[in-house]
């Protein structure tokens, strides 16, 4: 049983139960106005509706944090009309009857319940718009790679058959490891994406940076020449996970990319204000604008525009999976992007 869940929609309930009592009270005690009689039974309809919809929310198919959500909308309508009504009967005790102040009550919380399951129907719009442009990128650039990668290994598959010597066969058949290895990763970052779907921010947890930074670092150091800039004191942590590691390797990688001369890369830890900026910079890496464009939403995903490689799409969503910002710098030689996420104490 999910506590969160029963706790935010058993709230709305319970408030519907007694401040609806309040109203029904006056009709079963006998109220004498045809306007009471009316606003009242107003009051029991909006208490009944408040319950019905805590039951209906509490079985949909919506998240466990969307119906949190959705209870928090429903008491600030409470909370707000209360404080009112409260300063009211301060300033003249006793002008708006009880049940008639249940009634305005009910409204507000009505009201509010509504706001709260469009805000909530909206961010699962916009979750489902993400879900679909990952799916974009994913489809396109899958297609590209696969494509290619099935070209090479057929390619590689003739020179074999037509090779005359031991060692050309070899050779062939090294690079038949190369494109096999490449579709492993290739899969490896596929999962990152689905991962990145269905993680929760809320369950992010403390990551140490510099050893972050000193991890990612020792992986590349015999490709490139790697450095590391921590400015944050060494028990520096980060709401994040350990697939934060994954996504600056995969910024590394794509530094590296086309990068063959004098690789350098440098990682970077920076404190601003309450967070931390992780940044990966290489003066050989190569972000072009139309790329640029694609991450940061401005251009539309196509068969002839998307990315060269999935590698920064799958770090931006890991990034973004851990409630953290991506950020890819503008004007600097060579490529830059910073990763900030919020500062937590272990």
């Amino acid at each position: 049983m999910d506590a969160t869940r029963i706790v935010a929609a058993g709230s709305v309930g319970l408030a519907g139960m007694v401040w609806g009592w309040l109203p029904l009270r006056f009709l079963l005690t006998g109220g004498n106005s045809g306007f009471g009689i009316l606003l009242a039974l107003l009051g029991v309809i909006l208490g009944a509706a408040i319950v019905a919809a805590s039951v209906l929310v509490y079985r949909s198919d919506i998240a466990t944090r969307g119906v949190a959500r959705i209870a928090g909308w429903h008491a600030l309508g409470i909370a707000v009309l209360g404080l009112i009504l409260g300063l009211v009967e301060l300033y003249a005790p006793g002008s708006i009857p009880l049940f008639a102040s249940a009634d305005i009550i009910l409204a507000s919380a009505f009201a509010h319940l509504l706001i709260g399951y469009n805000d909530v129907r909206q961010i699962r719009a916009d979750e489902l718009a993400d879900r679909t442009q990952r799916l974009d990128v994913l489809s396109q650039v899958l297609r590209h790679n696969l494509r290619t990668e099935a070209q090479l290994l057929l390619g590689h598959a003739d020179d074999i058959q037509r090779s005359e010597t031991v060692d050309a066969a070899r050779a062939g058949a090294d690079q038949v490891q190369q494109s096999a290895e490449s579709l492993t990763a290739l899969n490896q970052k596929v999962g990152e994406v689905y991962w990145a779907m269905e993680f929760d921010a809320a369950d992010a947890s403390p990551t140490p940076v510099g050893a972050t930074l000193e991890s990612v670092a020792a992986q590349y150091r015999g490709d490139a020449d790697v450095t590391v800039d921590c400015s944050c004191s060494p028990e520096a942590s980060v709401a994040a996970g350990e697939r934060l590691e994954r996504a600056l390797g995969y910024l590394v990688d794509d530094a590296l990319v086309g990068n063959t001369a004098s690789p350098e890369v440098t990682l970077a830890a920076d404190a601003v204000e309450d967070k931390i900026e992780l940044s990966v910079e290489s003066r050989g890496g190569q972000i072009t604008d139309g790329e640029r464009e694609l991450l940061d939403g401005d251009a539309d995903i196509t068969q002839l525009n998307h990315s060269r490689d999935i590698d920064l799409w799958v770090a931006q969503w890991i990034t973004n999976a851990y409630g953290g910002q991506f950020h890819i710098v503008e004007n600097t030689p060579g490529s830059r992007i910073e990763l900030r996420f919020p500062r937590v104490s272990v």
